[in-house]
């Protein structure tokens, strides 16, 4: 396969980091003694059975295989069901080339070849790709997102995931991930890899030195340092993540995508859409300290189709462990007649990030329920009321009007900070009026006393500043005149400003000279990348549809004929009751996309999905009926489904077509089809 040469950035990806190889120096970790990895996750290894296909697996993906304590078992490309019980399906680069095709230096795949991963996701298993090519992955994600939700078209998903981060010349090129993860309810989890050994950067170094009794006063400057190769501990830590998220149960990620039944009249839950890993590096006197920042965000949108308005909830949460950074007291020295010189930390002392919307075409008609907004208080959960279908919102400065499209219960709340945190929220910030959280963290390691008398500030166990917490926010945004937005995706800017910790050091020089005593702080090395994370489409198309047929005739034989329709078919009641939307009081309510081709898609995918199920049966009748489907404008629904040609998205990228079947199903004396006229 030929090489792309120019790099892009997926509106999923994650910041450079990488990791080659095995320690053992084997690609495959079948061929690594368990013993290499015992420990190695803490206490964390991959639950249940798994598949693997292929051998060369390496980096995070061979420590989660090499710790997992479940069966093992070796699965073909071409295998069309996986073996009971798998969760957990690790696929290498080279078999993932098997069933695609090179096409002018891309790998495209055959729909056949698509729907068979899909299959797999039905039968429960996450898909786990090492070091896959970007496009490879982006198709796959999206065939699995189309076909259990038809809500999403391709097109919008493709440019809401190609978000171009320009390098050197060149075509468009692949992205350095180490692994990438599918669930079947088509979550995704991305981890890129981590290593840049030999780069050098600049980090802010600020130091607040007070003498004697001297005002304190404080200098900045920078230090250079230079990114050395991870250790397999440190990679150990991501593939922690990684192994956090394979694990979490279906239940919490049911429903991401209601397959084919569109959002009126049932209640969305709020599950996390989006989880991205951030690489963080501390260069303490101890040597070079990575951690991870893991970034999850919850969205949930309704739209309102009387005033032409997006409603979005956004919930967001940074989970991070300072634990490896903290040192205790690390060095002492010297007595108090020669001078004292003792060191402890370090701590994480502070963290910052912007959001912001940058449609300016787009007005922020209100922003409203921030949470935390205060200064320095600490926060309860959030207040926020469920959006009800067909009911108005409540909440806003601004009010509401007119009815929403749907309804959303909220389940994720903002928990309360602790008592060791304070936060500042701030709006407006710069000129791009970032929405900005300041975090600022107690129980930082600092000295306190007088000449001989010092004393070491060791924070407990459970402080922030020191051990594993989350921190959360949430907002409302409605949106001014999305209509004419379509089926595009809006998506908000997240940035990880800036991230510190802290080292206290006393210096003195005897009873009779004077005590130099600071607190150091330091800034974290960080990507400074900044992340557009997607929001949901809403659905703001909407249709009312009934399936009837024009001459009746001898109303004894039509009923007696939809009768037997529900014997003939176990289905077949279910399948029209989902193709007729109807609320609890018995009318019809409509269907709703979030386009018009992609409405559809969905509900003539339905149709066919009905028709089908009796196509080919016969019943005894007298006389030919012909069955279709139309919404309130008198519009004839033809059948979708999905067509094996495929084609070319911006010239590089394979997708597949729908296709009609037919748009009548006809009964008669000779049996059941389905017809075009």
């Amino acid at each position: 396969m030929k090489k792309l040469i120019k790099s892009i950035m997926f509106v999923l990806a994650l910041g450079a980091f990488s990791f080659t190889g095995c320690d053992n120096g084997s690609s495959d970790p079948s061929h690594t003694s368990s013993d290499v990895w015992g420990g190695v996750l803490n206490g964390s290894s991959l639950k249940g059975s798994y598949a693997v296909a292929g051998s060369s697996f390496d980096g995070a993906t061979a420590v989660i295989i090499g710790s997992a304590s479940g069966s093992r078992q070796n699965v073909s490309m071409t295998s069309d069901t996986l073996p009971a019980g798998v969760k957990t399906v690790f696929i290498d680069w080279p078999s993932l080339q098997t069933i695609g095709n090179d096409v002018g230096g891309t790998l495209s795949f055959p729909v056949a070849n698509l729907d068979r991963l899909y299959d797999w996701t039905k039968q429960g298993a996450t898909l786990v790709f090492n070091k896959p090519e970007s496009f490879s992955v982006i198709t796959i994600l999206t065939h699995i997102q189309d076909r259990l939700n038809y809500k999403t078209i391709n097109t919008s998903q493709q440019r809401q995931s190609l978000q171009q981060k320009q390098t050197s010349a060149g075509e468009f090129g692949e992205l350095d991930w180490d692994i990438v993860a599918i669930k079947p309810d088509a979550s995704a989890y991305y981890l890129n890899r981590m290593d840049n050994t030999g780069k050098t950067s600049t980090v802010n170094v600020v130091t607040e030195t007070s003498i004697d009794d001297e005002s304190p006063t404080t200098t900045e400057t920078t230090e250079t340092v230079t990114d050395t190769t991870p250790s397999t501990e440190d990679y150990a830590l991501f593939a922690k993540e990684a192994v956090k998220w394979l694990n979490e149960s279906q239940t919490q990620a049911l429903q991401r995508y209601k397959q084919a039944e569109g959002s009126d009249s049932n209640s969305i839950n709020q599950v996390c859409n989006y989880t991205i890993t951030i690489n963080c590096t501390a260069f303490t006197q101890k040597g070079r300290v990575t951690m991870p920042l893991t970034l999850r965000v919850w969205t949930t949108t309704m739209y309102n189709f009387s005033a032409e308005e997006d409603y979005y909830h956004v919930l967001m949460e940074e989970e991070f462990d300072p634990s490896p950074m903290y040192f205790d007291e690390f060095y002492k020295d010297g007595n108090n007649f020669t001078g004292v010189y003792r060191k402890g930390g370090y701590t994480w002392n502070k963290m910052n990030f912007h959001i912001r919307w940058p449609f300016s075409d787009y007005t922020v008609r209100d922003l409203w329920n921030i949470q935390p907004e205060n200064k320095a208080e600490p926060v309860t959960t959030e207040s926020i009321r469920g959006w009800s279908v067909n009911a108005e919102i409540g909440g806003s400065k601004k009010g509401v009007t007119g009815k929403l499209s749907g309804s959303y219960s909220a389940e994720e709340h903002v928990k309360k900070v602790e008592n060791d945190v304070s936060v500042t929220y701030n709006t407006n910030v710069g000129n791009e009026k970032w929405l900005q959280w300041f975090y600022s963290f107690g129980h930082q390691s600092s000295y306190s006393g007088k000449m001989s008398k010092w004393e070491y500030s060791n924070p407990p166990s459970n402080a922030t500043s020191r051990s594993r917490s989350c921190q959360r926010q949430s907002w409302n945004w409605v949106i001014n005149n999305t209509k004419k937005r379509g089926s595009e995706p809006f998506y908000f800017i997240f940035q990880l400003f800036d991230m510190g910790f802290q080292m206290g050091r006393v210096q003195t020089g005897g009873v009779a000279f004077q005590t130099d005593h600071k607190t150091i702080g330091y800034a974290m090395k960080i990507d400074g990348q900044q992340y557009n994370i997607p929001l949901p489409v809403p659905e703001r198309y909407k249709h009312t549809y009934s399936l009837t047929t024009d001459d009746v005739g001898d109303t004894t034989e039509f009923n007696h004929l939809m009768t037997t329709l529900s014997n003939v078919s176990s289905n077949f009641d279910q399948l029209r009751a989902k193709l007729i939307r109807k609320d609890s009081s018995g009318s019809i309510c409509g269907r709703t996309g979030v386009s018009e081709e992609a409405l559809v898609n969905m509900v003539g995918n339905e149709w066919y999905d009905l028709a089908k199920e009796v196509a080919g049966k016969k019943i005894a009748v007298n006389k030919t009926y012909k069955f279709y489907v139309k919404d309130e404008n008198g519009n004839k629904l033809p059948m979708r489904n999905l067509a094996k040609q495929t084609k070319k998205l911006f010239g590089f990228l394979s997708l597949y077509e729908w296709e009609s079947p037919g748009t009548y199903l006809v009964i008669s004396p000779a049996g059941i089809s389905i017809t075009d006229n």
